[in-house]
């Protein structure tokens, strides 16, 4: 198959070149390593938002240390015992920052020290298409956060190719929306999602919620969701409620969708997320109950209280907070993890004993 070859979009000077160090670390999408960073938060982060291709690569041996003024990325892929690879890249457009050259060269690490795993390592591979979120070093660019910062990229030109800034990155992520493969696919609408970008796009995610790829179709549901579409709501809380498997990331996006339901008190929700307090899934029933715990509403006890004998100390834990909470909101005599961990049955009996002098008031 051809590639696409695109247009300059800024004066290259084919003579130059720059040193990007990206470190080998875990990467799923541009988002979630450790549940923190998202695309919006790479955004910001960054010097220089960039798209291309990887042309080629190759291992330079061990990573050179002789620099006084190493970046932070140098100093623990120095910790880990790394080689240097280079990949030659060739830089397609440019949505943050400026860039003159059309070829740069990347430079990432490979573990070496015995016993090390290379399984959740960021590599870059010859024809890869991405996305790559940078921030400016001591010797060029290196990622805008550790672990973070690679994304993949359609190879085929965005709809609207001058567009800069967020305006640029969900240009390229909505092109993913049309790909073949779906996992591009379902990058694309997570991006989007992360960027606060999914009310543009309402019609196609609508579309691909009733994809025949589970994966697409979850994805969707999810985003629809948390931008305020009540049918995709019912409609995810039935899938989490179902026997249809989901993977990990999808179990922390699901969770991350009602976290953020309930920083907006979404009352609405409440007999939705209501359904999945009894779920199998600890993470489940453990995300519901944080939700009603953000409300500090009394109304929601009765549901909350049979909680308080889950076989999951940290739903007991939130249980027994969401009923103190919302009885007491100055949080008078609701304990601590640090006096609750120890000994939970105390606590737990306390509460139960309130119950029953008050369910009937």
């Amino acid at each position: 198959m051809s590639r696409f070859k695109p247009r300059p979009f800024y004066p290259m000077n084919k003579n130059l070149q720059i040193i990007l160090i990206i470190v080998a670390l875990p990467v799923s999408a541009c988002a979630r390593i450790s549940g923190i960073f998202t695309c919006n938060d790479l955004f910001e982060k960054s010097d220089i938002v960039v798209k291309g291709e990887v042309i080629s690569v190759k291992d330079n041996g061990p990573l050179d240390m002789s620099p006084l003024n190493r970046s932070a990325i140098e100093i623990q892929a120095q910790q880990f015992g790394a080689n240097e690879l280079e990949a030659k890249f060739r830089v397609d457009r440019v949505m943050s920052g400026t860039l003159s050259e059309r070829n740069i060269i990347v430079n990432f690490y490979k573990v070496t020290r015995p016993h090390a795993s290379n399984a959740d390592m960021v590599f870059l591979t010859r024809h890869e298409y991405v996305i790559l979120f940078l921030k400016k070093s001591s010797k060029g660019y290196t990622l805008a956060d550790l672990g973070h910062g690679k994304f993949p990229a359609s190879n085929k030109m965005g709809r609207n190719p001058n567009a800069r800034g967020k305006d640029g990155v969900s240009d390229e992520c909505s092109s993913l929306l049309e790909e073949s493969d779906s996992n591009l696919v379902r990058e694309g609408i997570k991006c989007l999602g992360e960027l606060g970008e999914v009310d543009k796009y309402l019609s196609k995610l609508k579309q691909l919620k009733d994809s025949k790829n589970p994966s697409v179709r979850r994805m969707s549901l999810i985003w629809l969701a948390r931008s305020g579409d009540n049918s995709a709501t019912n409609d995810m809380v039935a899938l989490v409620s179902s026997s249809e498997t989901l993977t990990a990331e999808e179990w922390l996006d699901f969770q991350d969708a009602i976290r953020s339901f309930s920083e907006q008190k979404r009352y609405d929700m409440a007999p939705s997320i209501s359904q999945l307090l009894k779920h199998g899934k600890t993470g489940v029933r453990l995300a519901a109950v944080r939700f009603f715990r953000k409300l500090k509403d009394k109304q929601f006890i009765p549901q909350i209280v049979p909680l308080l004998d889950d076989h999951d100390v940290r739903v007991q834990y939130n249980a027994l907070m969401m009923i103190c909470e919302a009885v007491r909101p100055n949080k008078e005599g609701c304990p601590s993890t640090i006096l609750f961990d120890p000994n939970p049955s105390k606590y737990i009996s306390e509460w139960k004993a309130w119950w029953e002098l008050n369910q009937s008031k």
